[in-house]
């Protein structure tokens, strides 16, 4: 795994630095050149920040130096003056939507916490501790919760708290420091009360803390990580019940992956092959599944609007 990271690492460093306009690229395309997308989201510059941090620690000596590039790029291109994060970047790095948002500055609080793993840099925990701070003195809403961006539209997301909770765990982890874990129990009870009803974990909720659409997201429910760092023992049945559907639908798509390798297999002795049929055949339900896969991924490629969170 850890000589995986190392090369697609190195695969970033060789065709991801943006040599023209500093930072990183957004966008590549399948040749490894860079797309006409004309727009840096904040966030990726975190998570690039994250990885060549985690890479360093792992060993590879290119690491740091990536790392400290994302670093000041966020600092000197993304950084407002009030102690948050911008979330758009032109691709010169000029600001292209100034709007606070919660998702990309709990990114950041995690790109500073891992930073400072690997660098120990005084500077990284007191950026970072003003960026939380930014968070808690601008951006609570009503109740529990904060609003996901300023000023705040629609309705309030789960997504980046959970976010923000995952980035205080590993914050509280590099520091030490008790407002960070403070600020994860927070989030904990926010779930476990209003949001968490015993099987799935709502998307949305309102300023009374509670579901509104039972929109859910499997990808983005939290694990029994959360209650063993925050030493709440009331999150471990949530995690226990989020564990199990995940489990059930990754049952799901085996028997699909299952089901695909028998009829590959197949595929040469003409075994499952409608008559007169040309090519591989497979039941009706794979071949839906195979014919829409690429209008999926189509429809999740960026398409130079800002991109919706994932």
């Amino acid at each position: 795994v850890e000589q995986g990271e190392q090369r697609g690492a190195g695969c970033a460093q060789r065709v991801g630095v943006d040599e023209q306009y500093g930072g990183f690229l957004e966008e590549l395309d399948f040749k490894g050149q860079p797309t006409s997308v004309d727009f840096k989201r904040v966030r990726v510059t975190c998570r690039q920040v994250y990885v060549f941090s985690h890479a360093a620690l792992q060993g590879w000596s290119e690491g740091a130096a990536l790392s400290q590039r994302g670093y000041d790029y966020l600092l000197q291109k993304a950084r407002r003056d009030d102690g948050g994060f911008v979330r758009l970047l032109t691709r010169q790095g000029a600001v292209k939507d100034a709007t606070p948002d919660l998702y990309d500055i709990s990114f950041a609080l995690f790109a500073f916490a891992w930073r400072y793993r690997l660098t120990g840099d005084e500077e990284v925990r007191r950026v970072a501790l003003e960026t939380l701070s930014f968070v808690r003195e601008h951006m609570r809403g009503p109740g529990a919760g904060f609003w996901q961006w300023l000023p705040p539209t629609g309705p309030r997301l789960q997504n980046p708290h959970m976010h923000l909770t995952e980035a205080c765990i590993a914050a509280f982890e590099c520091f030490g420091e008790e407002i960070y874990l403070d600020q994860a129990r927070e989030m904990v009870a926010l779930f476990r009360s209003k949001l968490f009803d015993g099987r799935t974990l709502g998307e949305r909720f309102n300023d009374h803390q509670t579901a509104s659409a039972r929109a859910v997201d499997a990808g983005k429910e939290p694990d029994g990580r959360v209650g063993a760092v925050v030493g709440d023992a009331d999150i471990n049945p949530v995690a226990v019940a989020l564990d199990r559907q995940h489990h059930r639908r990754r049952a799901d798509l085996d028997r699909v992956g299952q089901q695909l390798g028998r009829h590959e297999k197949n595929v040469g002795s003409g075994i499952g092959r409608r008559p007169g049929a040309v090519g591989r055949a497979y039941p009706p339900r794979i071949e839906r599944f195979r014919d829409e896969a690429p209008a999926r991924r189509h429809r999740r490629r960026p398409t130079g609007k800002f991109p919706s969170q994932k």
